[in-house]
C-alpha cells in the first residue's frame, strides 16, 4: 500500500540517506513570488532555500499513489528504490528493514539474496501448450551503495533466516553459498532440524567456517537448509536417511456394532 510506502520513506529512508523527509497531508505548492535561487558563483550562504533542502511525501489513497516534491536527485532516487521495492504482491505484513554491511559489496549482496529466494517458473496451458511463466519473487532486496547498505522488504517469519545469510555473506572472502527446501513426507520438520545441528556440529569440527544454516518450515511441512552447491547433495542424502516411516504409527480404533 502507499501509506506503507511513505511511512518507510519518511523513516528508514531518511535515517539511512541523511535527507529531511516530511510526510504531509498535501505537498506544498509553489509560491510563484518566492526569490528566485542565487547562482553558485555569487558564493552565496543562502543559494539554496529551506524549501529545496526538504523532501515533502503525501499519499493519495484514492489511487493508491505517493506523492513527492524535492530535489530532482533526490526524487530519482526515490523513485527507483519505490520501483525496486514494489515489483511483487506480498502480503500485507511485509516488512522493511535496513541492514549496513561491513564488508560485502551491497549489489552483489543484494542479488544474492534475490537468487537464494528466487522462484522457479510455473508451467501453465496457454492455447494448449505449456508455457513457463516467471514467477515474483518471494522478497525484494536493494543495494544503496551510498551508505554501504541493503534494503529488503519480506514477511516478519522470513527475517530470521535473511539475518543469518546476510551474515554468513558479509566477511571477508565469503563462499557462494544456494538454499535449498527439502519437502519431507515423514519426519517432521522440527525433528529433521535436530539431527541436521547434530551434523553440522561434527562437520564443523573437521571445517571450521564452513557455512551451513537449516531452518524449519512448517507451512510447506519441509527443511530449509543454506549451503555451499556441493553440499547440499550431502545434505540431501542425510535428510533422506531422516526421513522414514515411523516404525510405529499410531492410530485410534472405533469399535462400530453390527446388527
Amino acid at each position: 500500500p502507499a501509506k506503507d510506502l511513505a511511512e518507510m520513506l519518511t523513516g528508514l529512508y531518511a535515517n539511512l540517506s541523511g535527507v529531511d523527509i516530511r510526510l504531509v497531508e498535501e505537498l506544498p505548492k509553489a509560491d510563484p513570488q518566492a526569490e528566485p535561487l542565487l547562482k553558485p558563483e555569487q558564493n552565496q550562504e543562502k543559494a539554496v532555500t529551506e524549501k529545496e533542502e526538504v523532501v515533502y511525501i503525501a499519499v493519495d489513497e484514492k489511487i493508491n499513489a505517493v506523492l513527492a516534491s524535492g530535489k530532482a536527485n533526490e526524487l530519482d532516487r526515490i523513485s527507483r528504490l519505490i520501483n525496486d521495492l514494489t515489483i511483487t504482491i506480498m502480503d500485507s505484513e511485509a516488512e522493511f528493514r535496513r541492514y549496513e554491511l561491513k564488508e560485502a559489496d551491497p549489489e552483489g549482496l543484494a542479488k544474492a539474496l534475490l537468487d537464494i529466494y528466487a522462484r522457479p517458473e510455473k508451467t501453465v496451458i496457454e492455447d494448449g501448450k505449456p508455457t513457463k511463466v516467471p514467477q515474483p519473487p518471494k522478497i525484494v532486496a536493494v543495494a544503496d551503495p551510498r551508505t554501504r547498505s541493503v534494503i529488503v522488504r519480506a514477511e516478519p517469519l522470513d527475517f530470521d533466516f535473511i539475518e543469518q545469510i546476510i551474515k554468513e555473506l558479509d566477511t571477508v572472502g565469503a563462499p557462494q553459498v544456494e538454499m535449498r527446501f527439502f519437502v519431507l513426507r515423514n519426519a517432521k520438520p522440527e525433528d529433521a532440524i535436530t539431527h541436521l545441528e547434530d551434523f553440522f556440529k561434527e562437520l564443523k569440527e573437521v571445517r571450521p567456517g564452513e557455512p551451513l544454516e537449516a531452518k524449519p518450515d512448517k507451512r510447506t511441512k519441509s527443511v530449509v537448509v543454506v549451503a555451499r552447491p556441493e553440499m547440499l547433495e550431502k545434505i540431501g542424502e542425510v535428510i533422506e536417511r531422516i526421513d522414514v516411516p515411523p516404525e510405529f504409527a499410531e492410530a485410534d480404533v472405533l469399535i462400530i456394532n453390527l446388527r
